[in-house]
């Protein structure tokens, strides 16, 4: 019930009131006037009305919804967006039809994928034969590839079955269909079969409410957020109404009189609001900088500096987006006197990142419960307001694989001779030359001989940049607690960095989203200092996925103008999103060497899931096929050993 309904409602409570006292009052002197009669007719009306009202407010919930802050968001799998958008197109009328027709062109060009590796032609000429109905052999696939308003041909016992069994609408069916004929067809997968359609009711978010959401209201540390009403007083005045009206109809004075016992208490309740706490927030972390995976015992006190008792408060602890509580609560219940103070402690496990803990979310009841005021608390100057997880640039245990020449390679290049290893060549003796490089052996079979100097054999260290992609679509998993595609790539940049500064090439680091950093190549232990820290703490590589997909256009022209033009990338992608695939040629395309080493974060449960698992596979191919070095490194491998396989197929 809004605010304007409420104040009629007391006006009409009082008013029925005074007229059942009225109709009292005539009733007893004798006989039944127009007067009564009126208000025992409105009272029948207005008591079924009312009964009306309190059961939709009985059914009202509270507006005070703490924050869920226990645990993280469930990253969505790659497919999730595919699955939502088939939803939307359930014979109800209601999809958004430009997102049918790219659902329908997304399976076409995959298609057209198929069909050119099937028959070793271009994607056109495949497309060409799938629009004169040449490929592929079911028929329905067929109609559906050529025109995306193609219907199902079924008998009438089909028709029964598939309503019966829910199975969608036309659309959804084919979709269905031709996803798992593609699969069929495909050389690419071994496990062809269908998928299940996901329906809009099983695409429920799973979003996770934090206090941060209430931070623009935060003024001076605390602030009060509103007043809400407690779900179980909303009733009580039309409640009220209702004995009045139901004791006007029935012509019972008692009824009447028992509508003010619910008006009244509803009134004294709204006498009484609830205090504005004054709370203090201390909170400490320990550890501070703990490695991935540890625990950290969050302890968080707060003192009631007010000079106001606080009968019922609930308290939140604003922990950060990235962290999962795994034991204890953030939450606490409470009441607290002037100057007493209560503490919450859980535990959370630390993931890379900086994470900023957020303020402390507080709900203030009055004594009777009916009215709350929410607020934020900051934490105080002293208290520990972030956890940073700077994981460590570890090598990998195997050599990583990678091209031998400048003009296509990533890895060092053969030079002429210098300083080195391996023996080059002789010459004369020139004064600073070292004198541990003085043939000394020559010297002492010939002693009138002129002094030599032996050169070795040298190698130029690589300069390589580790393009990292930080798009939504790398925040994606094939299970809940699986790690997500960014967590993957970013754990697979520290090794491979690791690796290549330990044997002495210059590395740098890129994001490709978003948000861009750029971090130059570079050698020595400051240089890795400033690489671990980038890879764990900035802005363009956060915990959770960033608001925008986006990304410059003029992102591979900023590269080329900012790295050397020897630079040779590692480019790390799952490669779900078709627009890394044209960056991929566009960096070639500037003389840029470029290896991909992506991780597989598919699945294969949904239809959607199966269809951007066959999409990745031929991307992968495409990729392949053009020259580019790719890394398959599937979800239950070692990094390690993906390398290896790569390399040995890179060195057949």
């Amino acid at each position: 019930m809004n605010e304007r309904l409420r104040r009629f409602a007391v006006v009409i409570g009082l008013a029925s009131l005074a007229g059942g006292g009225v109709a009292i009052l005539t009733g007893g002197a004798g006989g039944t006037s127009s007067l009564t009669a009126v208000l025992y007719g409105g009272g029948g009306v207005l008591a079924g009305v009312m009964a009306l009202v309190v059961y939709r407010d009985w059914r009202t919930a509270s507006r005070v919804e703490p924050p869920a802050v226990e645990r993280t968001p469930t990253p969505p799998t790659p497919g999730d967006a595919f699955d939502r958008t088939v939803a939307q197109f359930d014979g109800t009328g209601t999809g958004y039809l430009p997102d049918r027709a790219d659902i329908h062109d997304r399976i076409r060009e995959l298609a057209a994928r198929v069909l050119a590796r099937k028959r070793g032609t271009t994607p056109e000429a495949a497309l060409a034969a799938i629009d004169a109905g040449d490929w592929p052999p079911d028929e329905a696939t067929a109609a559906f590839l050529r025109n995306a308003d193609a219907s199902v041909e079924e008998s009438l016992s089909e028709r029964a079955r598939g309503i019966l069994s829910d199975d969608g609408s036309d659309f959804q069916r084919l979709v269905k269909r031709t996803v798992a004929t593609l699969e069929a067809e495909s050389d690419l997968l071994e496990d062809a079969d269908e998928g299940r359609l996901v329906r809009k009711a099983d695409r429920e978010t799973d979003e996770r409410h934090t206090t941060a959401r209430l931070a623009s209201q935060l003024v001076g540390g605390s602030q009060v957020y509103g007043v809400v009403t407690a779900a179980r007083f909303r009733p009580l005045i039309p409640l009220g109404i209702a004995f009045v009206g139901l004791g006007l109809f029935v012509q019972d004075s008692g009824v009447v009189l028992t509508g003010a016992v619910p008006i009244g208490v509803a009134a004294l309740a709204g006498l009484v609001t609830p205090p504005e706490a004054d709370l203090a927030v201390e909170r400490t972390v320990d550890p501070l900088h703990p490695d991935p995976g540890d625990e950290v015992t969050v302890t968080t006190t707060v003192r009631n500096d007010g000079d106001r008792t606080l009968p019922d408060l609930r308290l939140v602890d604003g922990v950060p987006e990235g962290l999962t509580v795994v034991e204890g609560s953030p939450r606490r219940g409470t009441a607290l006197r002037p100057g007493e103070s209560t503490t919450i402690e859980y535990t959370v496990t630390a993931r890379r990142g900086a994470h900023e803990f957020e303020p402390l979310y507080a709900v203030v009841r009055d004594y009777a419960g009916r009215s709350a005021r929410t607020q934020l608390v900051d934490a105080g100057e002293d208290a520990d307001r972030s956890l940073y997880c700077i994981p460590a640039l570890q090598a990998t245990p195997v050599t990583v694989p990678l091209f031998e020449h400048a003009s296509e390679s990533l890895g060092r290049i053969p030079a002429e001779g210098g300083e080195g290893v391996a023996f080059y060549a002789t010459r004369e003796y020139r004064s600073g030359d070292p004198t541990n490089r003085i043939d000394w052996k020559r010297l002492a079979r010939s002693p009138s001989e002129e002094l030599t100097t032996i050169e070795f054999r040298e190698e130029h260290a690589a300069t390589v940049a580790i393009a990292i992609e930080t798009a939504g679509s790398a925040y994606t998993a094939a299970e809940p607690d699986d790690p997500t595609g960014i967590e993957r790539s970013i754990a697979a940049a520290r090794r491979v960095c690791g690796s290549l500064l330990g044997t002495g090439d210059r590395v740098g680091i890129a994001s490709l989203g978003p948000t861009p950093v750029w971090v130059s190549p570079g050698t020595g232990f400051d240089h890795r200092e400033h690489v671990e820290r980038t890879l764990a703490t900035d802005d363009a590589f956060p915990a959770t996925p960033p608001e925008t997909d986006t990304f410059s256009p003029r992102w591979v022209r900023e590269f080329h103008r900012r790295f050397p033009a020897e630079t040779q990338i590692l480019l790390v992608s799952p490669l779900t999103d078709p627009t890394y695939h044209f960056v991929i040629h566009r960096l070639r395309a500037y003389g840029h060497p470029v290896t991909v080493l992506s991780p597989d974060v598919t699945t294969d449960e949904t239809v959607g899931e199966r269809f951007v698992r066959l999409e990745r596979r031929h991307r992968i191919e495409s990729l392949r096929e053009a020259g580019v070095r790719v890394v398959d490194w599937g979800s239950d491998e070692e990094l390690g050993v993906a390398l290896t396989r790569a390399g040995s197929r890179w060195s057949a």
